[in-house]
């Protein structure tokens, strides 16, 4: 499964499913999630889409492909020293158990993220135009 988040915008995710079974998943986040870290966000959309996906996924081992380095070693070690952060492992752990999914994390680089996309999905309260225009 490819995941990503972005800052300022939004998140995504694309199981790894064959394609009768893919369903892409993203949405934007609050404006209190916006707040919050990168990686906090990155582990975050993990969670929202093993549940979106829960269906496709459930009893698989899943890979889940993340360009975030430091989101990679905290889901690899399942610990972090951000109390948040250590909230959001939990969150995670919960729904691998309860759906009964394994996963293995992968790093690639940035560039390689097919869902990088989907997480700087445009909303139009976002944007405006110009009044001079």
């Amino acid at each position: 499964m490819y995941t990503d988040a972005s800052g300022r915008t939004g998140f995504g995710s694309v199981p790894d499913v064959p394609l009768e079974d893919r369903r892409v998943h993203g949405s934007f986040w609050s404006s209190e999630e916006m707040k919050k870290i990168i990686c906090v966000k990155e582990i975050k959309t993990v969670n929202l889409d093993l549940i979106e996906h829960a269906t496709v996924l459930q009893g698989h081992t899943v890979l889940l492909y993340q360009d975030n380095m430091t989101v990679v070693g905290c889901l690899r070690n399942l610990t972090s020293t951000s109390p948040v952060m250590m909230v959001e492992i939990r969150a995670v752990l919960k729904v691998l158990d309860e759906i009964q999914i394994r996963f293995q994390i992968v790093y690639i680089r940035s560039e390689l993220n097919t869902t990088d996309t989907l997480s700087r999905l445009c909303s139009a309260d976002l944007w405006s135009l110009s009044s001079r225009i």
